[in-house]
């Protein structure tokens, strides 16, 4: 396959959000009507597949949102779709389950829609070992995405800390980007808590791909050079579980365990924001910024160093409150924005680009934390690990 010289710009891809595509719909989808949003208002529910809906990102014109979900049709295999900005009709997936794939898992782990074209993360694994997976960067065309070139593949050292998975990327330019360079281990995640019939405290864990919650991991800032890419580490995050670019670009914040800091978009020292809410010490599961206000997820759970077992906050139930803060990072105001008493938590939050809409998970896996939904005891979760993405407005208010 001749290398890819140049790739669609993303606006043409995203032409089908207005219906006037000439080319045939991409990714093999069979025709259907589209239906617009199902409901309007300050919180408006984007998805309603009965399995994981998560990480979602934004297209660099915020003209919809792109996410990866799971097919209960095929659970081994996590699709990347796009979503109208208002919600509705899924307008397009990506779902590698040919023939070929059908000993694999793979999971597409991050993704960027913009005017460099279609960037893509996957992550392949066995079905029936708990190998590590190999990861791949590759760079396609908005409207052929198995048009493709290999940009790099992982892992790989970067600035010192070994990246083997690669987390909520965007671009920055025409051959820029940046991301979240994580690790992936095997070690098992624990659920205890209070059984309901029988009174007894029990506690099961299960050995899946979980990420590296004990260091964390780093942002990352990417280059593309020719046919290849190459990745830098932004000095002063590492540790970071998410990370939102802040002050117009200028500066990023990222969270580390129950803490929030910035630094230098350029890298160098962090700095602690201090914050006065007593829900601060919650875990912080996504952080999104615009300008000097961010909105930060904070949950009641917690995360036991230094192996990648993950443990609920307090092992009975109820766990406490789950929460959506808003913070300034100037005078380190924090207010509760939402939050329930439900177990249901919040989740990677993600600020339009060209206006104040927020999308956020809720529900299901522990955004960057994990890569599974908590399944063992489903009462202490909303429908059995299953997360759905809202739109919500009125945040940066």
């Amino acid at each position: 396959m001749p290398p890819l010289k140049s790739t669609r710009p993303f606006w043409t891809a995203l032409c089908v959000l207005a219906g006037s595509c000439g080319h045939t719909e991409p990714f093999d989808q069979p025709a259907r009507v589209t239906n617009g949003p199902f409901s309007a208002g300050p919180d408006v529910r984007l998805t309603f597949n009965a399995d994981q809906n998560e990480w979602p990102t934004w297209t660099e014109d915020g003209q919809g949102i792109l996410y990866a979900f799971v097919d209960p049709a095929s659970p081994t295999h996590r699709c990347a779709g796009l979503l109208p900005v208002a919600g509705g009709t899924r307008l397009w997936q990506l779902c590698d389950n040919r023939a070929a794939r059908h000993d694999s898992a793979n999971v597409y782990t991050a993704y960027a829609l913009g005017r460099g074209g279609l960037l893509v993360a996957e992550a392949i694994s066995g079905v029936k070992n708990l190998a590590l997976p190999v990861s791949t960067l590759w760079l396609a065309d908005t409207a052929t995405p198995y048009v493709r070139r290999t940009l790099l593949t992982l892992p790989q050292a970067v600035g010192g800390t070994v990246v083997n998975w690669l987390s909520d990327i965007a671009w920055t330019g025409p051959t820029t980007f940046i991301g979240l360079g994580q690790q992936v281990n095997t070690e098992p995640h624990c659920v205890t808590a209070l059984l309901p019939v029988s009174g007894q405290i029990a506690t099961q864990c299960n050995s899946t791909d979980t990420l590296w919650a004990a260091s964390g991991g780093v942002v990352v800032r990417g280059t593309i050079l020719g046919e290849q890419a190459t990745l830098d580490v932004v000095g002063g995050t590492l540790g970071a579980i998410s990370y939102s670019l802040a002050e117009n670009g200028a500066s990023i914040v990222f969270t580390r365990g129950t803490d929030l800091y910035i630094v230098p978009a350029g890298g160098g020292t962090p700095l602690l924001v201090p914050t006065a809410s007593a829900s601060a010490r919650k875990f912080s599961l996504g952080v999104a910024c615009k300008g000097e206000l961010c909105i930060v997820a904070r949950d009641s759970i917690a995360v036991e160093p230094p192996r990648s077992a993950f443990f609920l906050n307090g092992y009975t139930i109820p766990l406490g409150t789950m929460e959506l803060h808003q913070i300034s990072l100037t005078s380190g105001a924090d207010r509760i924005l939402v939050s329930n008493a439900d177990h249901i938590i919040y989740a990677t939050p993600k600020v339009s680009p060209v206006s104040d809409a927020v999308v956020v998970q809720l529900g299901g896996g522990w955004g960057h934390v994990q890569t599974f939904a908590t399944r063992a005891l489903p009462v202490l979760w909303d429908k059995d690990g299953i997360s759905a993405l809202h739109l919500y407005s009125g945040f940066f208010q």
